[in-house]
Order: structure tokens, then sequence, then C-alpha cells
């Protein structure tokens, strides 16, 4: 990725990791305009390309919720394990996808807030190299 255009992709793995990370930025985005009183609305797990059985999908989200992006290395290790084909987007998409609910069920939280801390989230597993 060229560091002066963030959204200038140098490769297609890196092309894939912009594009998923700016379709969840415009999801968010979207949903913010929406209604200002509407909740965020997170992705479903099982529709994202890599599919998990729902039984890894709660443990996954309970390593989160636990760890946070501490647990991303382990999680991303896991699916390219298990989906060697899958690029850096599609882990992305599904990481989002769970940590998002664990977002919005904090109801210490604002909407606004809610949609910020994912976005953060989505900068810090983008950032990585998975």
């Amino acid at each position: 990725m060229d560091i002066r255009n963030p959204l200038r992709a140098s490769s297609d793995n890196e092309g894939t990791r912009e594009r998923s990370f700016i379709f969840f930025g415009l999801f968010l985005v979207t949903s913010a305009m929406a209604s200002n009183a509407q909740a965020l609305e997170c992705p479903d797990a099982h529709s994202v390309r890599l599919k998990q059985p729902a039984n890894v999908i709660r443990a996954e989200t309970r390593l989160l919720r636990e760890r946070g992006a501490g647990a991303v290395p382990d999680i991303a290790h896991a699916l390219r394990k298990k989906y060697p084909e899958s690029g850096h987007g599609e882990i992305t998409n599904y990481l989002i996808s769970i940590y998002c609910p664990i977002v919005n069920t904090n109801l210490a939280l604002s909407d606004d807030e809610k949609r910020q801390k994912v976005l953060r989230f989505a900068a810090q597993v983008r950032a990585r190299s998975l």
C-alpha cells in the first residue's frame, strides 16, 4: 500500500483488503446516515465467504470479547489454515462480522461510539499482516 495514498493498492491482495475495508466503512456510514436513532447493524458471520460452524463462531467471538484485537492473529492463523486461498479482505470481513455484535450489545456505548469502535477495530485488523 502506498503510505501517501492509503486507498491505492500495490497488489491484488492489498486491493482486496482495501475494498473490504471500504465496504465495511461504507456499510457503517450508510447505517449511521439512515437514521440518527437507528442502532448499529452488524453483518451476519454466516453471510461472509468464509463459512464457519456456529460453535466455532461462538468460540472466536468469546476470544475477541476476552482479548480484543489481541485475538486477531490466532483467529486469522486458523482461518488461513482452513482456507488457504482466502485473502486479507475475506479474513477482515469475517473478523468484523464476529466483532461487531460484541460492540453492538454494549449498552454503555452510544450508536456513534459503537460505529467508531468497529471502525477502529477494522483499522487495527487492516493494519496487521494477516
